[in-house]
Parts: structure tokens; sequence; C-alpha cells
């Protein structure tokens, strides 16, 4: 949407370890970054219509990370915006808005993770997150927040070429925001996997491009449900500094 857009909804933790993931191996302290998402949004809303949506999208969002000892921080923000076809994901619990077209939405992303690296390539991460998903007609703001837990791993293959990837669980509260009013509505569960390439153009400035999907389950209080699927592209320039 206009608003915020849909589907900075991505990943969760992996947005964020894209960050930590590629630079934990080196002595700078601080990384700052930006990036560009591209991709789609699709899903099925609860019964009794069980009707399936799909859109298509992307937004832009920055990253920032700092590394002591072996221990490693990353920050993540984006906006994202995705129009679809037909109809999108329904507002639920809110039966009123269940089975109209919405065909557009937004969400604002927050990520902040921590990992450890406990073998030189591979390391446990663990999350923050917090997803703010934006429909309007009327203004409705549904929340998903909680923590994510996973592994992320990188392998350098050339001097300059470094491949990165992660896999995490992730576990939410859901609340819904009607007229500044929140609700407790639900709970949600979602999986998280990226793989990526970064290239180095020196030794303190890097691209870096990857392929994410997010596999997300909301189980609501009134006992409806949704699925979403979302897989994007993402392409980042990050800047180091420090020693």
């Amino acid at each position: 949407m206009q608003k915020y857009g849909v589907i900075g909804l991505i990943i969760a933790a992996t947005l964020v370890v894209l960050t930590s993931n590629v630079w934990a191996q080196t002595p700078f302290n601080f990384v700052g970054g930006v990036k560009l998402t591209n991709g789609n949004w699709s899903g099925v809303n609860s019964e009794p219509d069980n009707e399936a949506f799909y859109g298509e999208g992307g937004g832009l969002g920055i990253s920032a990370g700092y590394q002591k000892d072996k221990w490693v921080g990353a920050l993540s923000l984006s906006l994202a915006g995705y129009n679809f076809d037909g109809t999108g994901p329904d507002r639920i619990p809110l039966d009123e808005y269940m089975g109209l077209d919405f065909k557009k939405a937004g969400a604002s992303e927050f990520d902040l993770a921590f990992g450890y690296r406990v073998w030189p390539r591979l390391y446990p991460i663990f999350g923050f997150k917090r997803f703010g998903l934006v429909w309007e007609d009327p203004d409705i703001t549904q929340e998903l927040a909680g923590y994510s837990v996973g592994i992320a791993g990188n392998y350098p293959i050339s001097k300059r070429f470094l491949l990165f990837g992660s896999v995490a669980s992730e576990s939410m509260n859901i609340n819904i925001k009607v007229d500044g009013e929140a609700e407790d509505i639900g709970d949600a569960r979602g999986v998280a996997i990226e793989l990526g390439t970064a290239y180095y153009f020196s030794n303190r400035t890097l691209l870096q491009i990857s392929l994410e999907g997010h596999s997300l389950e909301n189980q609501y209080r009134n006992q409806k449900n949704q699925t979403h699927s979302i897989s994007t592209i993402t392409i980042g320039l990050q800047r180091r500094f420090g020693k």
C-alpha cells in the first residue's frame, strides 16, 4: 500500500542474518547497508471459502551490524508494498471484511538478531522480530511480534565471492488494531530459508544477492487460520567500518 507496502514480511530472522552472516568472518566492527527486495506473496484464506491469493511487489530497507570477538549482532528495517490479483489476504478475524477484494496491503518489518560463532563457518542465531501489516479503507493494522531461532553459515569460494545461507524457525503473537484499539487475536508459526552470495568490490564494500523463502501459518483465537508463502530476491550494498 502506499502507507507502508506489503511484506517487508520476509523473513524474518534471515533478512537480519543476511547482514551478520556475510561479514562475521572479518575484523571489521561495524557494517551498514541498503537493500532492495522484489518477489511474490501467496497463500490461502480461511474457511468457508479457502480462497487463494497472489500478489507481487517489493520494497527497500536498511541494515546495520556489529561484531565483538565471536559475538555478532544485526539490525534490519524494511518497508514494502504488494498488489494482489483478484483478492488479497483476509483481515481475520474481522468477519465483516472477509471475502472482499483487497488488492493492496502493506507491511513494515523490524528484525534484531544475535549470533555466536561456535564454529568458524557455522553458528546459531537468535532474533526478535516485528511485522506490521497494514490494510487501507478502513485503516486496520495487524502486528506480529515474537522471536526466531536458527542456524547460519558462510563459505568462501574465491577471494571475492562468498556463499552464505540460513534457516530459522519463527514464533510470534498476533495483535490487531482498529481505530487505535489493540486486541490479541492469535499466534503465528513459520520457517524462513535463505541462500545467497556476496561479491567484494574491496575490503570494505560488497554487493549481496540472496534468494529467500518464507512460510507462515496464522492460527486465530476464533479457530480460523491462514497460510502465507513469500518468495523474494534481495539485492544489497554494504560498507564496513572499523579497524
